[in-house]
């Protein structure tokens, strides 16, 4: 969760990323799909606290959005947040969710040469969603 101040001149917004991982795993807990989105929800609102949502508001999915959530020429590896989420769900295939946990450092961001060649966001997320979704009963 974040957000900004309200003040007379602009409007506060206070807004999360809600990430959500569905993964299949196979009878020895090793992953068989993985499937990574986020999606940011953004409120915002008036100095005297009313919400200013324009009617018909939706959140997309940063996988919906695509090249259009504009992170590829922020991307040190030239690549979308959707391409670096499915490089994710990609490298975590075959592995069991203490591996995936494994793969990323205190940081946030890949230990494991393979999964850094194609995801370069901060992956925190990812693994604490994948690991949940992957020992669910």
């Amino acid at each position: 969760m974040s957000g900004s101040d309200a003040t007379a001149e602009k409007d506060g917004k206070g807004e999360a990323d809600v990430t959500a991982a569905g993964v299949l795993v196979d009878g020895e807990g090793k992953v068989v799909s993985c499937y990574i989105d986020v999606i940011q929800v953004a409120m915002p609102f008036t100095a005297e606290g009313t919400m200013n949502i324009a009617e018909g508001t939706g959140f997309s999915s940063r996988h919906v959005l695509g090249a259009d959530y504009g992170m590829l020429k922020a991307s040190g590896i030239g690549k979308e947040w959707n391409e670096q989420a499915d490089a994710f769900s990609a490298w975590a295939v075959g592995k069991t969710a203490e591996e995936i946990a494994a793969g990323i450092g205190e940081d946030g961001k890949a230990t494991d040469a393979d999964l850094a060649a194609g995801c370069t966001v901060g992956a925190s997320a990812f693994v604490a969603a994948a690991v949940i979704a992957a020992t669910v009963a």
